[in-house]
């Protein structure tokens, strides 16, 4: 073992420019893999505290009474999911309107009545805010007697949610696609270092040393290769990050375990491209 660690370093070193570009070229894909992490990581917190704000408002018939009213909220509490009801009479919801547009509020002045109908604002359960249960939970509403129609900000989450899943399959395919392109530069790199040295290689058979013998110095080499890859990407990806949170302060940064996933993705890549050059030329399996 001693050997094959020290064969390994020595693999690393004897060629510096192949080794720095099978590090770099690692090193740089698992960089732009980190990245649209990131950017999916991000993607889906928006969604996440956006979903937090998901309620459901239903508008009243303008003949509802006071009795009615009553009975509606205490069977909309009733209904699994529901957090509180709120109701909001026309005054309230213009009041509501007036806020929300701000310096703009001056254009309701043209109105000479209250176009807004009254309304119940329904908070729902962190459990119930998922798609699913948010339309479900509206359509249920909706049959109330007493409710005239039923809206939900669940439209545009629903977009935001199938743009994260879009990301998450690019994230994968990119993963394939790049990490082919690094198993193709660690195997050049490890073919040329065997290449180099395939005298000593069949002088060492001959002797009798036993394939895993040979075969271990290179695949440290090749692991190396992938492990500083993996190393130099992550530092990038803190640095990146750490730079983002100084321009958007809630702006998330990658979880440690895609970190250290990241790191082991290089490791992988490493040992399957030194493994795949040496099966094809000193002409042994893997075991």
């Amino acid at each position: 073992m001693r050997y094959a660690v020290k064969e390994g370093l020595r693999n690393l070193g004897r060629d510096r420019l192949q080794s720095f570009i099978a590090i770099g070229v690692t090193g740089a894909s698992l960089f732009i893999i980190g990245i649209f992490l990131l950017v999916t990581q991000n993607l889906q917190r928006i969604m996440e505290l956006t979903r937090e704000k998901v309620e459901i408002s239903a508008f009243l018939k303008e003949d509802l009474s006071g009795k009615d009213l009553e009975s509606l909220q205490k069977a909309i509490r009733n209904i699994t999911g529901v957090k509180d009801v709120l109701y909001l009479s026309k005054e309230d919801a213009l009041n509501q309107l007036k806020k929300d547009l701000g310096e703009e509020r001056d254009i309701l002045d043209a109105l000479e009545t209250n176009p807004l109908p009254p309304s119940l604002k329904i908070n729902l359960h962190k459990s119930h805010k998922g798609l699913k249960e948010v339309k479900d939970l509206a359509r249920r509403i909706e049959e109330l007697k007493g409710i005239e129609e039923v809206e939900y900000g669940g439209e545009w989450v629903e977009r935001l949610d199938r743009w994260t899943r879009i990301f998450w399959m690019v994230d994968f395919l990119i993963g394939i696609l790049i990490g082919g392109a690094s198993l193709f530069v660690i195997f050049n790199t490890i073919l040329f270092t065997v290449f180099s040295k395939r005298e000593e290689i069949e002088i060492m058979s001959l002797v009798g040393a036993t394939e895993g013998f040979i075969r271990r110095p290179f695949l440290l080499a090749g692991t190396l290769y992938g492990f500083f890859g993996g190393c130099f990407a992550t530092l990038l990806i803190l640095g990146v990050s750490q730079l983002g949170k100084t321009r958007i302060e809630d702006m998330a940064v990658l979880e440690w375990r895609y970190l250290l996933g990241i790191v082991g993705f290089g490791l992988l890549l490493g040992y399957w491209g030194s493994s795949l050059s040496l099966r094809r030329i000193v002409k042994i399996s893997s075991k």
